[in-house]
């Protein structure tokens, strides 16, 4: 009888299991619909705290507008005071820097004295180690 029981339990198990419930059938429409009213009601809850919240936005907005505008004007001296230093030392560097530009300028004109020097008396070595050649290859053939 317990094994008769037990297969009758099983079996009621599988069918609930193979057939949905009548719950189910009507809940996924549902579920849709709530969310979108869900969804509405959330849109409708936000547009009010938005107007609510307006006034203070405004008040906020300009207290921190305010609050800038004293900034900048308690920061005037300071930001005066740093541009003057960085005009001053922008000068002491171009003025420092200028010799450089000339020393450089004469050094380069130098390094091109050097080039033609050397260049003519390559030529010049060039045209003697030939002539040298010229003279001592007979006596290196005989070697």
């Amino acid at each position: 009888n317990q094994k008769e029981s037990a297969r009758d339990g099983a079996g009621y198990a599988g069918n609930l299991l193979e057939k949905p419930a009548p719950l189910d059938r009507g809940l996924q429409p549902r579920l849709s619909h709530d969310s979108d009213g869900l969804r509405k009601l959330i849109r409708k809850e936000l547009e009010s705290l938005r107007v609510k919240l307006s006034p203070y936005v405004d008040e906020v907005h300009h207290k921190v507008g305010k609050h800038l505008e004293d900034l900048r004007y308690r920061l005037q001296p300071f930001t005066e005071e740093l541009l003057d230093q960085v005009s001053l030392k922008a000068r002491e560097l171009r003025r420092q820097l200028t010799p450089s530009r000339e020393a450089t300028a004469q050094l380069l004109e130098g390094a091109e004295e050097v080039q033609l020097f050397t260049a003519h008396y390559a030529d010049e070595l060039a045209f003697h180690a030939d002539q040298a050649k010229d003279i001592f290859r007979p006596y290196s053939e005989r070697l």
